[in-house]
């Protein structure tokens, strides 16, 4: 493997653990905004 080759693969698994790391931020936020909602009526009945 070149190092342009080892360099471009690095850069890729930096670009993919990033995008994981931002979706699975983006499900947390939906759900405890869900939880919270759910608490809310609760709360309302």
């Amino acid at each position: 493997m070149t190092p342009k080759e080892w360099r471009d693969k690095t850069v890729r698994d930096i670009e993919l653990k990033r995008k994981k790391k931002l979706e699975g931020q983006k499900q947390a936020k939906n759900f405890s905004f869900e939880s919270m909602m759910r608490v809310q009526r609760r709360l309302n009945k």
